[in-house]
């Protein structure tokens, strides 16, 4: 009966959790309405939230009105007080839905240290009216209730040596409102057709279900489909790629060697046993950096996720993960991927045409605006490496783009655009 009990307090916490994400600062008339509960059941349940953002602005205001003015934590007690022929003891129901809502509420902090708990009890059986018991018998309640949680098929995690905290064992995904969901959807539309596509196409379905679920942005997925549109480079058999893609993001984050067969420009193909250390995206193209397998000062070398023909996994070979080596900064120089040549100094010179460009956009963390000249035109530097990558993206400028410095990316691209024209010329 109790675990009844608390289910049905626990949905009807959900649904009012769940109406303020979608409605918050509504008139508490309107939630009342809405939910179909008694403002006494909303009261006492509002009051085991006082630490969850979703209801409370603060430590005293919630994001709910009363009459045009905000509901205070102050409101709630008052009326509880004036109303004890409604009210009852902190019924252990009750007790537990609170005790397992602040342990959810602090999933995103390693759980809760019995501190937290106890301050939490107590402040809630003084808003009830209780008489305070001794301290010892309030932490009694509380192992009593964990583990009645436990036998409803909660699992805690204890506190250990190295974490004094209770914890539920869940992971922590944050609640999105329609907008932020909105967005989060939009920004998937960018992989159609790309690597990522089977690995987010479950995610991007359950966006989907619970906008159908809320009528009031039930309209949301659909108008996105039909009215947003993304251009761009796509691969010929996306879904050949997904599990290689997975594969890899695993053997990644868990340190697992791999082998793979790899389809080199020329079209033939090799075995490669590597440790891989991470995966960089530019420009829509996925990459992955290892080394050979049980070299330990071994080259990193990059590999692109779309040349790999197959992987398997050696789950049961894990390697260290070399300390010196940090992604971040392997990479922050490179102009694209490849980091096989010394970091210099780039000074182009843009035209007028296309200086708004270079004032919104950055295209490398080290880009720098050095002249803006009376003709609108701008001188901008870079410091970088991988200048055959840089090459391609300057092709693109055309005349609006001229390379001032180093001398030998200025002949690089003389010689490229010699060949080009004579090409058309025949």
């Amino acid at each position: 009966m109790r675990r009844s009990k608390v289910e049905n307090i626990s949905a009807q916490t959900a649904a009012i959790k769940d109406y303020l994400l979608q409605n918050p600062y509504c008139e508490e008339e309107d939630l009342l309405n809405n939910l179909k509960i008694s403002k006494n059941t909303l009261y006492r349940i509002l009051l085991g939230l006082a630490d969850d953002v979703t209801v409370y602005e603060n430590d005293r205001e919630l994001k709910i009105m009363r009459k045009g003015s905000r509901l205070t934590r102050d409101d709630i007690v008052k009326y509880l007080e004036e109303n004890l022929y409604e009210r009852s003891l902190f019924k252990k129901t009750e007790r537990l839905l609170y005790l397992y809502n602040l342990l959810h509420s602090r999933i995103p902090y390693g759980g809760a240290e019995m501190e937290l708990i106890l301050k939490h009890y107590k402040e809630i059986m003084s808003n009830y009216g209780e008489e305070l018991p001794a301290e010892s018998s309030i932490k009694r309640m509380i192992y009593r209730d964990i583990n009645e949680l436990e036998e409803m098929g909660i699992v805690i995690n204890r506190p250990s040596k190295e974490n004094r905290k209770y914890a539920l064992k869940e992971v922590y995904l944050p609640k999105l409102p329609p907008e932020s969901a909105a967005a989060v959807y939009t920004s998937m539309l960018l992989y159609d057709n790309t690597l990522l596509e089977p690995v987010i196409a479950a995610a991007r379905l359950e966006l989907e279900k619970s906008f159908v679920r809320n009528k009031k942005v039930s309209h949301y997925a659909e108008n996105i489909k039909n009215r947003i549109y993304v251009v761009g480079d796509t691969l010929a058999s996306p879904e050949r790629f997904g599990d290689i893609l997975g594969k890899l993001i695993k053997a990644v984050t868990e340190n697992i060697k791999i082998k793979i067969v790899y389809m080199h420009r020329d079209g033939t193909e090799g075995e490669r046993w590597l440790e891989p250390l991470g995966m960089v995206c530019k420009r829509s193209v996925w990459y992955l950096l290892a080394r050979k397998s049980g070299k330990k000062n071994s080259e990193v070398r990059v590999y692109r996720v779309d040349q790999i023909k197959s992987i398997y996994l050696r789950e049961r070979e894990v390697f260290t993960y070399p300390e010196d080596f940090c992604l971040h900064e392997y990479i922050k120089a490179s102009w694209g991927i490849y980091c096989n040549d010394p970091v210099q100094k780039v000074v182009i010179k843009f035209s007028p045409e296309v200086a708004f460009r270079l004032k919104t956009i950055k295209y490398h963390p080290s880009q720098k605006i050095l002249t803006e000249y009376a003709d609108g035109s701008l001188l901008v530097e870079y410091e970088v490496c991988g200048l055959i990558e840089m090459q391609s993206w300057l092709m693109q400028w055309g005349e609006n783009a001229e390379v001032i410095s180093p001398e030998s990316l200025r002949i690089a691209l003389q010689e490229r655009a010699q060949k080009i024209l004579e090409k058309y010329n025949g």
